[in-house]
């Protein structure tokens, strides 16, 4: 048996043993976006919208502003204290742009690695 056959069951189980409302109740308090999400969310409206905006104006302006705009999110995210592990997650793809970027070793990018470093237990 694998895992996800595991995970299914349990979940099966859960759902006889407590009925369907009880475990739908307990997974909405479970998924409740923190701050960092808030402002990931934030972040993908924005690169998205830039995005699609650029179809309109391809301008160096227009650009230019997107990226502004877009960048300071990302970089704000950074300041928000995460409240679990998956916050650290959520300001990865946001300051690197999903992977397209590079994290860098910079002062935002050691902000990060410092975070990770913390949350596995591993020091410099």
């Amino acid at each position: 048996m694998q895992r996800r056959d595991l995970l299914i069951a349990s979940g099966a189980a859960l759902t006889a043993s407590l009925g369907t409302q009880a475990v739908k109740a307990a997974c909405v308090l479970n998924f409740e976006e923190t701050p960092v999400q808030q402002a990931y969310l934030a972040w993908k409206r924005s690169l998205d919208g830039w995005t699609a905006d650029m179809e309109r104006d391809s301008s160096d302006e227009n650009g230019d502003r997107w990226c502004m705009a877009t960048f300071k999110l990302a970089d704000d995210i950074l300041d928000i204290p995460s409240e679990g592990p998956m916050d650290l997650i959520w300001k990865i793809m946001a300051y690197s742009y999903h992977g397209q970027h590079e994290i860098g070793d910079g002062a935002r990018g050691e902000e990060i690695w410092a975070e990770a470093r913390a949350l596995v237990g591993v020091s410099e």
